[in-house]
């Protein structure tokens, strides 16, 4: 439900917004002209860490829930924006094999993204955005490997680049202050692997992060 909320709210204000307009223009803040500098802010909301993608014969549960991100990024112009940002998933998923609890897993990401922001209103824009993760898996509880290796055991991790991409909708309150609304997806489509002491070698899922946030540009 949320996912289709976030990712229709986007859609439907591009389409207003061309539709209005004729043609898509960039966010005007009320009251002042632009002004470039750097911002930072938090975002928080629901997350899905992906392992629930291996193979059928696991079960995984505790793989979504609670996520933040937290990033400073710099206005550039009007239309487009440099921001970094770093996820925390806090689900921990727990990879299964019948009743068993053969490991326990952290999620994490590290992203560099380019922003594109066009207006809808005055006060009210959507964006989108893409760039490079670094997404980061790492077992902090061994578990029981029924003599098979099926876990990524304590203190070892998967950790791959990857491309993130996401979508947005954002409303400003004044010219240095705003609150958006987000979908923001990692993506590494590596396949699950074998190794002689594991099944998920290199693998490492997609995530989906469905957001709320705040941001704040800083005046020097």
């Amino acid at each position: 439900m949320l996912k289709q909320f976030l990712m229709g709210t986007a859609i439907l204000s591009v389409a207003v917004g061309v539709m209005a307009n004729g043609s898509i223009n960039p966010i005007t803040p009320p009251t002042t002209d632009f002004n470039s500098g750097v911002y930072v802010g938090l975002q928080g909301g629901y997350g899905v860490n992906g392992w629930y993608r291996i193979k059928p014969e696991f079960s995984v549960n505790n793989d979504d829930g609670m996520a933040s991100r937290v990033f400073i990024g710099y206005d550039f112009t009007k239309t487009w924006a440099l921001e970094a940002g770093y996820s925390y998933f806090f689900p921990k998923s727990k990879i299964k094999d019948g009743s068993t609890t053969m490991s326990e897993i952290r999620t994490q990401a590290f992203d560099l993204v380019g922003k594109l922001k066009v207006s809808v209103i005055d006060n009210f824009g959507v964006y989108g955005k893409a760039g490079v993760v670094y997404l980061l898996s790492r077992g902090i509880n061994k578990g029981v490997d029924n003599n098979y290796g099926y876990y990524i055991g304590s203190n070892d991790k998967q950790s791959n680049l990857g491309v993130v991409m996401g979508l947005g909708a954002a409303y400003y309150f004044t010219p240095n202050f705003w609150m958006d609304l987000s979908w923001t997806k990692n993506i590494v489509a590596k396949k699950l692997g074998q190794t002689p002491t594991t099944w998920f070698a290199s693998y490492q899922p997609d995530t989906d992060f469905y957001a709320v946030g705040v941001a704040y540009k800083l005046n020097f």
